[in-house]
């Protein structure tokens, strides 16, 4: 795999951030560079993920940024395409949508009712930070872009929150499938126009396939008594049909045989090989990640 030498780019810089803007021919790029271990070696598997992630969406319809491989000097790195192109437009990730909306209910004093909190006012800037974080789930998310979106006329409102959150939805859904464990408040965002809204492409996968570390969940918070055994038993039995269908057609494409025949098409594309050990523990770990989706599918089907 060829990656794109940025070290003329940064030439100029006296100081190099983590994360950097950077154009190249025109075109802007957001460059991440890549965690390294305690021996300085670099993790080059989150950007294989993000790859494989880029094109799994392809696939099923979900937009994201294009990721290539960069380097600067002797350090690797995510190269991502900047989608932030309309310069009409602003751009609101979760994070503002959410803290928008604490704020709504602070002033209310509807946080404990809300959010099954028990919590005295005024809120502390930590505490408010483990609220924004728990409010990140579909639910809240729904209530919150109801509330963000609020000046709009109630048509015009219900038709862009509807269209964000089945696209938001099945972003979650894809998340849950890949074991993706990032998709914070702050890896979601929304591009914003004096009359529309719409969510912004797919970014930051590369912390997917990450089976011995993955929680598994759905981002739903139903506040009831009844106990689940998963995540995805409980998001099964509370969701509509449309969304119930968005993850059965997800599963039934991102097979362990898709996936492992999306991996050598990018390699034969790409002209490239992943090391033997990543595919083969990939798709090991998806394949048990998928057998257990499987069994929890066939559990709900059959309390019908």
């Amino acid at each position: 795999m060829n990656e794109i030498d940025l070290t003329n780019y940064f030439k100029k810089r006296y100081r190099f951030e983590e994360i950097n803007n950077v154009s190249i021919d025109g075109k802007n790029y957001i460059f991440k560079f890549l965690p390294r271990d305690n021996l300085f070696k670099y993790d080059l598997e989150n950007f294989y993920n993000d790859l494989i992630v880029s094109e799994l969406c392809k696939k099923v319809g979900i937009e994201s940024c294009k990721v290539y491989l960069g380097k600067y000097k002797n350090r690797y790195g995510t190269l991502v395409e900047n989608y932030k192109t309309n310069d009409k437009a602003i751009y609101v990730n979760g994070s503002i949508i959410l803290k928008d909306y604490l704020k709504y209910l602070e002033k209310n004093h509807l946080v404990n009712e809300y959010l099954c909190e028990n919590i005295c006012y005024p809120i502390s800037n930590e505490y408010r930070t483990y609220l924004i974080n728990k409010m990140n789930n579909l639910e809240i998310i729904w209530d919150a872009l109801n509330y963000h979106f609020r000046n709009f006329s109630d048509s015009k409102r219900c038709e862009i929150v509807k269209k964000i959150m089945d696209e938001l939805t099945k972003r979650y859904s894809l998340d849950y499938l890949v074991m993706q464990t990032d998709r914070h408040e702050r890896n979601w965002e929304i591009e914003e126009t004096l009359d529309d809204a719409f969510l912004t492409p797919l970014y930051d996968n590369e912390l997917s396939f990450c089976f011995d570390s993955y929680v598994p969940e759905l981002k739903v918070d139903i506040n009831n008594n009844i106990k689940f055994d998963s995540e995805l038993e409980k998001y099964l039995s509370f969701s509509s049909d449309y969304y119930k269908e968005e993850f059965v057609n997800l599963y039934n494409i991102l097979t362990p045989e898709f996936l492992e025949n999306t991996i050598k098409q990018l390699e034969i594309r790409m002209d490239f090989s992943f090391p033997v050990i990543y595919k083969q523990t990939v798709i090991k770990n998806y394949s048990k990640h998928y057998n257990d989706i499987t069994s929890i599918l066939n559990k709900t089907k059959n309390k019908r």
